[in-house]
C-alpha cells in the first residue's frame, strides 16, 4: 500500500512539473522610450528637456510572453517622481491594447503624451503600466511597469506687445508688456 501511494505521489508531481496545469498569459513591455529625434546620417539625438505644457511622443512594444493567450487590456501612461507607480502619480493618456497569443507583440507606435502646464520643472519618469486595471490573471504580475527618465522645464511665457494706435493722443499712448501663462 506505501509504495502504491508512493507511485501515485510520484506521476502526480511528474505531471504537474511536465504539464501545466493552468495555462495564463504574462504581459510586459519589451521596450519602451521616448521617440527618438532624427539626427545627421542616421544618428539619433537625445531628446532635450520637455516643457510643462507640451507633448511627449513614446514608443514601446508589449509581448505576452506567458504560456496562454491573453484578452485586449488597458494601458496607462503616468508621470511619476520615480520608477514606481503610486496614487501620486499623474496619468498622461490610456490606450487600448489588443488580445494577444503567446509570444505576440503589440506595438504602440507613436503615442502622445501631454505633459500638464502646472508641473514643477525638475526630473520626472515616464511610466508605461500594462494591463493597469488587473483585468487579466497573470503568470507574473510585477513585470507590468516600465518607464525611462525625462526632464522638464517651467513653461515659457510668451510677451504680449500691445501699443494704442498712432491717431490717439499722447495721454493715451501707453505701451504695456505682459506675459501670456496660457497655450
Amino acid at each position: 500500500m506505501q509504495h502504491l501511494i508512493m507511485f501515485c505521489l510520484l506521476a502526480v508531481s511528474t505531471l504537474w512539473t511536465t504539464f501545466p496545469v493552468f495555462a495564463s498569459p504574462d504581459l510586459t513591455m519589451t521596450e519602451f522610450m521616448r521617440s527618438p529625434i532624427g539626427g545627421v546620417g542616421g544618428t539619433t539625438v537625445t531628446p532635450p528637456p520637455i516643457q510643462a505644457g507640451s507633448t511627449v511622443l513614446v514608443t514601446g512594444s508589449m509581448q505576452n510572453i506567458g504560456n496562454g493567450a491573453s484578452i485586449g487590456t488597458q494601458i496607462r501612461f503616468y508621470l511619476s517622481t520615480d520608477v514606481a507607480h503610486s496614487a501620486e502619480d499623474i496619468q498622461l493618456g490610456t490606450m487600448n491594447g489588443t488580445p494577444l497569443a503567446v509570444n505576440a507583440i503589440q506595438f504602440i507606435i507613436e503615442q502622445s503624451l501631454t505633459i500638464p502646464a502646472n508641473v514643477a520643472a525638475g526630473n520626472y519618469y515616464i511610466l508605461c503600466y500594462v494591463d493597469a486595471s488587473n483585468a487579466i490573471f497573470e503568470d507574473n504580475e510585477n513585470n507590468n511597469i516600465f518607464g525611462f527618465p525625462i526632464s522638464i522645464d517651467q513653461a515659457t511665457s510668451k510677451p504680449i506687445r500691445a501699443t494704442v494706435a498712432p491717431n490717439m493722443t499722447a495721454k493715451n499712448s501707453t505701451f504695456f508688456e505682459g506675459f501670456n501663462f496660457g497655450k
